[in-house]
C-alpha cells in the first residue's frame, strides 16, 4: 500500500486529486472500510475528501467540524503524536456520527503532519476482520507521514512560485519575503553567494549567514561526489524551455555531515541575467527512513531553501 501511495505522490501535480485517491486506495486495500481526510481542520473552512462517497456519517460528521465540535478521538488525535484508536461501543463514541453504521469497528485517526507543519488528520475504519495491531498502527503512520511529506512538497512549489513573482516584481519585494520566511533563501552570482537569509544558515548548520558568504562557490554546500552532476544539472535547466527541473542529490553541512536534498528549479530572466529560482529541502529524514521503516526520526531544524542563481 504504501508503494502505490508513493506512485500517487509521484504522479499527481494537484493536491486535491492527491487527497482524493489516496482516500480511495485506503478502501480499495481491503484493509479500511472507510476514510476521510480533513484538511484545514484548524480554520473556519476546512476541506474534505473521503471515500466511499455519499456516506450519510461523513456528512454529519463535517458538520460537527464546522461547528467546531470535534468527535473526542479526533480531539485527541489533533493534540497527540501517537496514532489514536478507538472501538466504537466505547461510551466516548455513542454520541459521534461515526457511529452509527460501525458499531463493532475500530477506528483510528492521526495527524498529517511534516516536522512544525500541521495539514490535517487522517481517520478510518478498520474493514471487520482488521484490527489496530502494532504493524497496522505503523503502516498507518507511514501513510500519514508519506501524506504529510507530499502535501509539504506542494506547500513548496507554491512558496516557490510567490517568490518568482516578488523578484520579478522587484529585489526589494523578493528581499522581504526571503527575510521572513521560514525557510532559507539565498542569491548566487557567478557562482558565489551574495545573499543569504538567516534561516539558510540554520539548515546548513552555520552560525550566521556571513559564514556561507564567504564561501568560494555554491558547490560548497554539495557533497563531492555530486559536484559534476550539479554543474550538469544547472546548465541544464539554464538552456531549457521546461517549467521546472525536479531532482535529487547529496549536499553537505558545515561540518561535512551529508544531506540528502530534493530540489525544484526552473530559470528565470532576472534583471537582464539568465537565473535559477528554485526551492530545495532536505530529505534526509526520508531517506533514513526508507532503510530503517520502523525508526522515527525528528528534525529541528526547518530544511527548506529557496533560492536564486544567477549567471552572467
Amino acid at each position: 500500500m504504501l508503494q502505490k501511495l508513493n506512485r500517487l505522490i509521484l504522479e499527481k501535480t494537484d493536491k486535491n486529486d492527491l487527497l482524493t485517491a489516496t482516500a480511495q486506495l485506503l478502501v480499495k486495500s481491503g484493509v479500511f472500510a472507510s476514510s476521510l481526510i480533513v484538511t484545514d481542520i484548524r480554520f473556519s473552512l476546512p476541506k474534505f475528501y473521503y471515500y466511499p462517497e455519499g456516506c450519510a456519517e461523513i456528512a454529519d460528521l463535517k458538520n460537527c467540524i464546522h461547528n467546531a465540535e470535534l468527535p473526542v478521538c479526533l480531539k485527541q488525535a489533533l493534540n497527540s503524536d501517537k496514532v489514536v484508536t478507538f472501538k466504537n461501543n466505547d461510551n466516548d463514541c455513542q454520541l459521534c456520527p461515526l457511529n452509527k453504521e460501525n458499531k463493532e469497528h475500530y477506528h483510528m485517526s492521526y495527524q498529517i503532519k511534516f516536522r512544525n507543519n500541521q495539514y490535517g488528520l487522517l481517520t478510518t475504519f478498520l474493514a471487520p476482520t482488521f484490527f489496530p495491531s502494532d504493524e497496522i498502527v505503523e503502516l498507518f503512520k507511514e501513510l500519514c507521514d508519506d501524506l504529510a511529506f507530499a502535501l509539504n512538497k506542494f506547500e513548496l512549489e507554491e512558496l516557490q512560485q510567490k517568490a518568482l513573482k516578488a523578484l520579478e516584481e522587484s529585489e526589494y519585494k523578493y528581499r522581504v519575503l526571503s527575510e521572513n520566511a521560514l525557510v532559507g533563501v539565498f542569491l548566487v552570482h557567478d557562482e558565489k553567494f551574495k545573499y543569504v537569509n538567516p534561516q539558510m544558515a540554520n539548515i546548513f548548520k552555520y552560525d550566521n549567514p556571513k559564514e556561507i558568504l564567504q564561501l568560494g562557490s555554491f558547490l560548497d554546500l554539495c557533497h563531492p561526489s555530486n559536484h559534476a552532476l550539479i554543474k550538469e544539472i544547472f546548465e541544464k535547466i539554464l538552456n531549457s524551455k521546461d517549467e521546472a527541473l525536479h531532482i535529487e542529490f547529496s549536499g553537505k553541512d558545515k561540518y561535512n555531515q551529508k544531506l540528502e536534498i530534493e530540489l525544484l528549479a526552473s530559470r528565470i530572466e532576472y534583471q537582464g541575467k539568465t537565473a535559477i529560482l528554485g526551492t530545495l529541502f532536505d530529505i534526509t529524514e526520508k531517506y533514513d527512513r526508507l532503510l530503517h521503516p520502523l525508526r522515527r526520526l525528528h528534525t529541528q531544524s526547518s530544511a527548506t531553501v529557496v533560492f536564486a542563481l544567477v549567471f552572467p
